[in-house]
Formats: C-alpha cells, sequence, structure tokens
C-alpha cells in the first residue's frame, strides 16, 4: 500500500508508528482513534508526534516517518 502511495502521490506524507497501547486490553491507537486520544501529541516515531507532523504538513513541509518500521519487521 505505501508502495502504491509514494507511486500515484510523490509527495505523500505518512506517519507510521510501531504500536501504543489504548487500554490494558490487547488493542492498539489507530490512524482513525490516536487523533482523538493524548497520544497525538507524544513523540512516537523519529522524535516527532502526530500532532507536529500534521502541523508540519499544513506549512507546506510533508514529510514521512517510521517507514524503516515496514522492513522485514518480525513480531
Amino acid at each position: 500500500m505505501i508502495a502504491g502511495l509514494h507511486k500515484n502521490l510523490p509527495n505523500v506524507g505518512i506517519y507510521i508508528w510501531d504500536g501504543l497501547p489504548y487500554s490494558k486490553a490487547k488493542t492498539n491507537l489507530t490512524q482513525h482513534t490516536i487523533i482523538s486520544s493524548s497520544a497525538v501529541f507524544k513523540d512516537l516515531s523519529n522524535n516527532k508526534s502526530v500532532a507536529d507532523w500534521m502541523y508540519d504538513a499544513t506549512n507546506d513541509e510533508i514529510k514521512s516517518y517510521g517507514l524503516e518500521l515496514l522492513l522485514d519487521k518480525k513480531y
């Protein structure tokens, strides 16, 4: 999916993090749920928070973070 985004939208900004507990249950925050939590202000990837990444993007500094997490990761 990421390769397709980069191919079709060369200037796309992507932010990926390696899980963040939502609660004591074995669930994790996703892009759909992190925006409404205080975790949006935590540095989750490359010392940047999701809020920082969104702020930068709205100010024409579109970057990607966390892409290294996609490389042959074993869980």
